[in-house]
Order: C-alpha cells, then structure tokens, then sequence
C-alpha cells in the first residue's frame, strides 16, 4: 500500500486500536498512550496485530507493536514499511 498518507495510516492505527481494547470511539484516543498501560495483553496483541494486516494490506508484525506500542507509533511505522515496499 504506497498511498498510504499519514492521516490514513493513524487512522487505521485508531480504529483498531479501540476496536481491540473496546473503547467506544466518542473522543479521539490519546495517540501517545501506551498499548499496554491501556489493557493490552498478547491475546489483545494478536488482535491488534490481524486489524493492523487486514487494515494496512501488509503484514503487521507483533515486533513492530513491541517496539511503539503507541497509535502515532505504529502509524509511524506503518508509514515507514509502505515506503520501503513502494516500487
């Protein structure tokens, strides 16, 4: 996905982000808040990681979660791996 602009890509990162910690969507969540601190756990982890695939069009790894457990931080990598599979 080479279209992906950053307002999309924090866009997908939100929604499912309070998809899978089921917080109803009626404010912005915060995007520097941690995946974890908010009630995350691996099982939580593994449905975050499947709408993050199905959401950006590529695989989404769990290390990527890992490493910015944040939703500005996974946009930012998102944006980072549609870049580097640009043509």
């Amino acid at each position: 996905m080479n279209d992906l602009s950053p307002a999309r890509a924090e866009a997908i990162a939100a929604r499912a982000w309070c998809e899978t910690l089921e917080i109803a969507r009626t404010a912005a969540p915060d995007r520097t808040e941690n995946f974890f601190a908010a009630g995350g756990t691996s099982v939580l982890l593994a449905q975050l990681q499947h709408r993050l695939t199905t959401g950006y069009g590529f695989r989404f790894a769990a290390r990527d979660i890992f490493a910015s457990p944040t939703i500005a931080g996974i946009a930012a990598c998102a944006l980072r791996r549609s870049r580097e599979d640009a043509p």
